[in-house]
């Protein structure tokens, strides 16, 4: 499909009409037109007359210029798809058959992939990954039912050099390509240099036992630290020896998290009661096929769904959305302190263990009631770990290292 089939459909998706104008200046109702920025295409001039057509959403904008350069506007034709709707609707067998079609028609294009999306890829160029997939039979464009997933994902890694694993999975229209990168193994002089920095602490804590391997301590039990300080420093195990720090810092730490929790609150629950809307939707332009008036409910809440289209080598994509407007109705829910404190403590301690490091020891849990207001309670929970928190100093902290 060229760029001027876009455009061609795009008009007829949106609509316009063929306009006859009589005027003594032609070529002044033009430039009137043009200045105003109106859509106008398929200009011919005739004498005292000419036609033109225009999108219908700029066919009184040129009523209102006829005032400015005398002239007389008649309709000649009118074309698109809101028209056809409009026709169609006032026959009974297309109330029947027009959706049909609609759903053979979404049904249809939904048997195919349109979009194909990378993750996991950080070295390997993601168009490398997608030309790959290419070559495979995975594009924008293949049918579904050709394409062996589990295959895919196995031969990936042999056609892209790099990769270690894939697998492929499919959305709708959307196909993801999952990878894992092939992973170098550390050089013998990367670990010389990762123990001949300083050994660092990865976040604040209360130390609870230092276990050295090589280099010199400098904190010890019973020692409260931030992250950043320094815990081990580099120190020749040997003379003549490089110096290097290696060791096992083990500490007690705090992971804090808060939450409120009302003593009213309301909810909103689905009646039942629903109101469709239809769209086409194309370049950020959105055309309603059926449902054009407002919602006819005081409070709701709408799901968007929307079918993409994609022409191969264009990037312009056609969206059929569908919106499904559902009523709700307010419900007032009261709870009492000791509920609100308790729901609020769960949340907290959702959150807080949220942002534990997997594997760590966690040595208890304790709460606290921050008094808010009449209305609302405050809980603030923390959760107590024992964990080891030394790790060698990162490069881009060195100095004259990486990144500064």
């Amino acid at each position: 499909m060229t760029p001027l089939d876009i455009i061609q459909f795009w008009r007829f998706l949106a609509g316009y009409v063929l306009l006859s104008v009589e005027s003594r200046t032609p070529e002044k109702f033009i430039n009137l037109v043009r200045a105003n920025g109106l859509r106008a295409w398929d200009i011919r001039v005739t004498g005292e007359k000419l036609t033109l057509c225009l999108p219908v959403s700029d066919f009184f904008a040129v009523r209102g210029l006829s005032h400015l350069a005398p002239a007389r506007v008649k309709i000649l034709g009118k074309f698109g798809l809101p028209f056809l709707w409009r026709r169609a609707r006032r026959r009974t067998i297309f109330i029947v058959i027009g959706p049909i079609l609609v759903g053979l028609m979404l049904f249809a294009f939904s048997s195919f992939v349109w979009f194909v999306e990378v993750t996991g890829a950080e070295i390997v160029e993601q168009g490398a990954i997608l030309d790959g997939a290419a070559r495979l039979g995975l594009r924008p464009g293949a049918w579904k039912g050709q394409l062996n997933l589990k295959q895919l994902g196995t031969d990936l890694p042999l056609e892209v050099p790099g990769l270690g694993w894939a697998a492929v999975e499919i959305h709708g229209t959307v196909a993801i390509i999952e990878v894992a990168e092939k992973q170098r193994p550390k050089e013998p002089q990367q670990y010389a240099d990762e123990m001949s920095r300083d050994v660092i602490a990865t976040r604040d804590g209360l130390v609870q036992s230092v276990m050295i391997m090589a280099g010199l301590p400098l904190v010890h039990e019973g020692q409260v630290v931030k992250a950043g300080d320094i815990l081990i420093h580099p120190w020749p195990p040997a003379p003549g020896r490089p110096p290097i720090a290696a060791g096992i810092v083990r500490a007690r730490c705090w992971n804090e998290s808060e939450a409120e929790a009302a003593l009213e609150e309301t909810h909103y629950h689905r009646t039942g009661k629903v109101y469709r809307r239809l769209a086409v939707r194309i370049g950020g332009r959105e055309v309603i096929l059926k449902g054009w008036k407002p919602p006819p409910f005081a409070v709701y809440e709408a799901a968007e769904t929307a079918k993409g289209l994609f022409w191969r080598n264009h990037a312009q994509v056609v969206e059929v959305v569908e919106t499904v407007f559902r009523e709700l109705q307010a419900e007032k829910s009261v709870r009492s302190r000791e509920e609100a404190v308790s729901l609020a403590r769960e949340q907290a301690r959702r959150e807080a263990l949220r942002t534990v490091t997997p594997g760590v020891r966690v040595l208890r849990e304790f709460f606290e009631v921050i008094p808010v207001d009449e209305r609302t309670v405050r809980v603030k929970v923390v959760v107590e770990t024992l964990e080891d928190i030394a790790r060698p100093k990162p490069l881009k902290e060195l100095p004259g290292g990486e990144g500064g």
